[in-house]
C-alpha cells in the first residue's frame, strides 16, 4: 500500500510569488539585522560597564540582545525555508506545515522586538548617532517581521492551489 506522502509530489507553482516575497524581505531583514547588532556593538563595552551598577542598564541590555537575536532567528529561518521551498520540489503537507512554522516564529519574533523597539520604549540620544540609527533600523526590522509574517500566511494558503 503506498502512503499519499510517499508519493512523489508535482511542483506546486502557486505560492511562487509570495515565497520570492518572503526570501526578497528576509534577505533584507538579514542585512538590516546584521546593520544594527554592528552598531550597537559599538556601545557594548559601554553599556556592560554601567550594567555592573545599575539593575535597569543590565535588564535593557539582555532586552537589547534577546529582542536582536530571536529577530534575526526569524530572518535565517524564513530566509532558508522560502529558498529550500522555492528550490526543491516539497508536496502541499511541507510547504503548509513549513508555512506555519515560519509564521509562527516570524509573528513572536515581531511581538517580541516591536514591546521594547518602538518610539515610546526607545529614546533618541544626542550625540549617539549611530544608537539612533540602529533604533530605527530596529523598528525596521520589526516592519519587515511584519510583512515577512502576511507573506508566509500567504504562501500558505496559495499551497492548496
Amino acid at each position: 500500500m503506498v502512503h499519499w506522502l510517499d508519493v512523489t509530489p508535482e511542483y506546486n507553482t502557486s505560492p511562487l510569488i509570495p515565497l520570492c516575497f518572503v526570501t526578497v524581505l528576509s534577505s533584507y531583514g538579514l542585512y538590516m539585522s546584521y546593520q544594527n547588532i554592528t552598531r550597537l556593538q559599538e556601545y557594548e563595552d559601554q553599556a556592560q560597564k554601567l550594567s555592573k551598577w545599575s539593575n535597569t542598564v543590565a535588564a535593557r541590555l539582555n532586552k537589547t540582545r534577546t529582542t536582536q537575536t530571536s529577530g534575526t532567528i526569524a530572518m535565517v529561518l524564513s530566509t532558508f525555508c522560502s529558498l529550500l521551498l522555492l528550490l526543491t520540489k516539497f508536496g502541499i503537507t511541507t510547504h503548509v506545515v513549513l508555512a506555519l512554522i515560519c509564521t509562527a516564529v516570524s509573528a513572536l519574533a515581531r511581538l517580541h522586538m516591536k514591546t521594547f523597539w518602538n518610539e515610546k520604549e526607545q529614546v533618541r540620544i544626542p550625540l549617539m548617532g549611530k544608537f539612533n540609527e540602529a533604533v530605527s533600523g530596529s523598528e525596521e526590522v520589526v516592519q519587515l517581521l511584519g510583512g515577512i509574517t502576511a507573506a508566509w500566511i500567504a504562501a500558505g494558503l496559495l499551497s492548496f492551489f
